[in-house]
C-alpha cells in the first residue's frame, strides 16, 4: 500500500513538474514571440520613418541643391 502511495505521489510530482516545464517553456515562447513581433515592428516604423524623411529630405535638396550650390550646376 505504501509503495502504491509513493509510486502515485512521484508521479503525481513528476507530471506536475513537466506541466510546470511545459508552462514555462510556452510562456517562454510566447514571450519570445511577441519580443520578436515588437522588434520587428520597431523596424518596420523605423523604416518607414527612414523612407518618410528620406523622401521629405530629397525634396527639400532639390531647390537647396540648385539655390545653394548653383555653381556645380554650370551658373554663377
Amino acid at each position: 500500500m505504501w509503495a502504491g502511495i509513493a509510486i502515485a505521489l512521484a508521479t503525481a510530482e513528476t507530471w506536475t513538474a513537466l506541466e510546470a516545464i511545459q508552462t514555462a517553456i510556452s510562456s517562454r515562447y510566447v514571450s519570445t514571440r511577441a519580443m520578436l513581433n515588437s522588434m520587428h515592428q520597431h523596424l518596420v516604423v523605423r523604416k518607414r520613418i527612414a523612407a518618410a524623411a528620406n523622401t521629405s529630405s530629397r525634396a527639400g535638396r532639390i531647390p537647396a541643391g540648385i539655390g545653394g550650390n548653383f555653381r556645380r550646376f554650370g551658373g554663377g
